[in-house]
């Protein structure tokens, strides 16, 4: 009996971790293979006899024409289909109930060169898993340029149970009446298609009582009404040609509303949309109109607390004749507006109107030799928003206009020092525009004061343009908190004398050449910073002093001299330095707290392995250019306790199958007791020496139970 036992045991851990998926029940493999391609797990069948019929119970198929190997059959695509035909064809032939499936996917070409085979099989597939059981589908159809669209079958716009729908590309849904379509259960639809005629759209929507979330994308071939069903929660219609669409909504619940190329005419017809919550606004009139429909839909948006207004709503709207009395955004807190002609009093009159403005994005995509829009009167008053609760605003295209001067909403402000948090990303020097530096530097001057927290420059020099020098004030600011500096910034001729930051935490420096002093007398008035993102050039060999107080460290120095880096951080927890240089004396200790680690230095430390702090790394990934090998360290007589305690995931890239690294891989197998994944990127073994070296390596047996090792390739 003992030896029956001992031979029914599994001989190595890989079957013994298979026999433990294979217990699963049937039904729970089946749940985990509707993730995967149709084709995938039809493959599944040959692991062994216990999944040989398993992937027939399906219940969700997904099949795609347009695979990975996809180009290769460019000069012969009837080929492929062929093969692709024979996929499909097989699986529901082979299912023991093709009419009980749930969910198909299918995308392919349906018309090509005229293949009238193509367009049968395409057709037939679509048919076979109409029926009641039916709750998702999901088909896209790609045709040549002279290829007709496909047309459901009739019987499909009577699914009882359908829940979600998409239909994109070569697909047809013309002449539909609301009589002929019920679809009692349908919650999620996307259409995406070519010219439909309006009517079709509705009779299609008036079948669908229940509809919460609705995507409409297609040509209309004349300007008629589309009418939105009540039940929505979220809308995104969008028209693909220039003659547009008339809207109908009333939709009590819509949370969601997104238009793009919609047309207005006289009489308004969207109300109830007190529960929207962002909406997304591309509309114009039907002809040279007033703007009055367009202002009444903005009224009933008036709850709303994400609004994007795109060019053309700003064109018409802002377009007017005469100034208008906006209804007020009672909770808006973010506002996007794309300007084709940018007006400086416009904007103040719609941000007087949003008195909890948090967040402002502008586009300006206008052309300065555009006609101006008609002049609005010059707002007295400050909008509240600017004074209680704006705090983030960012320009994008700017064009230097005199309209566009953000000192201008800056000096409105009653106390422009009293900004929290500021970006700006622009050209601080381009061909000798000395009124973009005296901009620029304005703009910072004016923020910089007791209260600002935030303060994020991205900026941009011509070839021969000079760096932007910050003012000395910024380096005493009491409250700032996170600092980025990235591009054209200088940090020239600082000391430790003049550098007191006491409030920052978060600092990421991404500019050109700088001397490491002045790194280092930026870093010493910092005395509790925890994030630092270090990318420079140093001009010479020096010592880069990091701070004790630091948990996040990234450091990257240009490889043409390097830098050597003094670390004692106690508290640090991620490291990831690049381009260091190392000399004699080893400068980093009080690692023991550090998880993650990623070692780019030159030459590789010979007492790094004597730092008994690094035992505790969970993952240490050490990579080092081509250079002569380091000398062989004594063979250690224990296994380092993180393989033992925490060691949980390993990665070998560029591994090249030498027997050093396969003796590596061996010995964490052994003694990893908590390994999940151990992961090998081979760079160019050929085929018999990797699988060569696989097979040694699996028959190694394992500490870890729950240990996986995979095979890749970089």
């Amino acid at each position: 009996m003992a030896e029956s036992s001992k031979r029914q045991k599994p001989e190595t851990l890989e079957e013994e971790m298979q026999d433990r998926i294979s217990s699963l029940p049937d039904g729970v493999l089946s749940h985990i293979l509707s993730f995967l391609p149709t084709k995938t797990t039809v493959q599944t069948s040959v692991l062994s006899n216990r999944w040989h019929h398993i992937w027939k119970h399906q219940s969700v198929l997904y099949f795609t024409e347009f695979t990975e190997d996809y180009h290769r059959y460019r000069d012969n695509r009837s080929e492929q289909f062929k093969s692709f035909v024979v996929l499909v064809n097989s699986v529901l032939n082979l299912l023991h109930n093709p009419r009980a499936i749930r969910k198909m996917t299918l995308l392919c070409f349906y018309t090509l060169l005229g293949d009238k085979f193509r367009q049968h099989s395409v057709e037939s597939w679509v048919r076979s898993v109409i029926g009641p059981h039916l709750e998702e589908l999901d088909l896209t159809f790609a045709k040549d340029y002279q290829g007709s669209d496909f047309k459901l079958p009739q019987t499909f716009f009577t699914s009882p149970n359908l829940v979600s729908l998409s239909l994109v590309g070569a697909i047809s849904v013309q002449k539909l009446s609301s009589t002929t379509v019920c679809l009692p259960s349908l919650k999620k639809m996307i259409i995406n298609i070519g010219f439909v005629e309006v009517s079709s759209v509705n009779a299609l929507l008036s079948g669908c009582p229940i509809i919460e979330t609705l995507n409409l994308c297609f040509c209309s071939i004349s300007l008629d009404k589309v009418c939105v069903p009540s039940s929505l929660k979220k809308l995104k219609v969008a028209l693909k040609n220039q003659r547009g669409a008339y809207l109908e909504i009333n939709a009590p619940d819509l949370e969601y509303f997104q238009i793009t190329k919609i047309t207005f005419g006289e009489v308004f017809s969207m109300y109830n949309l007190h529960n929207v919550v962002e909406a997304h606004l591309d509309v114009f009139p039907h002809s040279l109109g007033s703007v009055t429909p367009l202002h009444n839909l903005l009224g009933a948006l008036s709850g709303t607390k994400h609004l994007v207004l795109n060019p053309s709503t700003t064109k018409w709207l802002l377009g007017e004749p005469h100034d208008l009395l906006f209804q007020e955004f009672r909770y808006l807190v973010r506002l996007e507006l794309y300007l084709a002609r940018f007006n400086y009093n416009s904007l103040i009159s719609l941000l007087q109107k949003c008195p909890v403005l948090r967040f402002l994005r502008i586009h300006n995509i206008g052309y300065k030799e555009q006609s101006p829009v008609l002049k609005w009167a010059p707002q007295r008053s400050v909008p509240s928003c600017l004074v209680s609760h704006l705090k983030f605003i960012q320009f994008q295209g700017f064009q230097g206009l005199q309209d566009e001067l953000f000192i201008n909403i800056l000096n409105l402000m009653h106390n422009p020092r009293g900004i929290r948090k500021m970006s700006l990303l622009c050209f601080y020097t381009l061909v000798g525009d000395k009124s973009r530096e005296c901009s620029v530097n304005n703009w910072i001057q004016s923020v910089i004061g007791p209260y600002l927290e935030e303060l994020h420059l991205t900026l941009v020099n011509d070839r021969q343009g000079p760096d932007f020098k910050l003012p000395q004030t910024l380096f005493t600011s009491p409250s700032l908190v996170s600092l980025s500096l990235v591009g054209g910034i200088s940090l020239q001729k600082l000391s430790s004398t003049t550098v007191s930051l006491p409030s920052l935490k978060k600092m990421l420096i991404s500019i050109g050449f700088v001397d490491v002093p002045f790194v280092n007398a930026l870093l010493s008035g910092c005395p509790i910073i925890e994030t630092l993102e270090l990318f420079f050039c140093s001009r010479r060999l020096d010592k880069v002093c990091i701070p004790p107080s630091l948990k996040r460290l990234i450091v990257d120095v240009n490889k043409i001299y390097g830098a050597c880096l003094e670390i004692n951080a106690p508290d640090l927890e991620h490291l990831k330095i690049t381009n260091i240089t190392f000399g004699e004396v080893f400068s980093m200790y009080n690692l023991h707290n550090v998880v993650d680690a990623h070692l780019d230095v030159f030459p590789f430390p010979s007492s790094l392995g004597s730092v008994t702090p690094l035992h505790n790394l969970l993952v240490l990934c050490c990579l080092r250019e081509q250079q002569s090998p380091v000398l062989s360290l004594a063979q250690q007589e224990s296994v380092p306790s993180c393989l033992v305690s925490h060691l949980n995931s390993i990665q070998f890239q560029g591994f090249q199958g030498l027997q050093d690294e396969i003796s590596f891989i061996k010995y964490v197998l052994r003694n990893g007791l908590v390994l999940k994944t151990v992961i090998v990127h081979d760079m160019s073994l050929d085929q018999k020496t990797k699988h060569s070296i696989m097979k040694r390596l699996y028959k190694v047996r394992r500490a870890s139970g729950m240990c996986q090792l995979m095979f890749s390739k970089v």
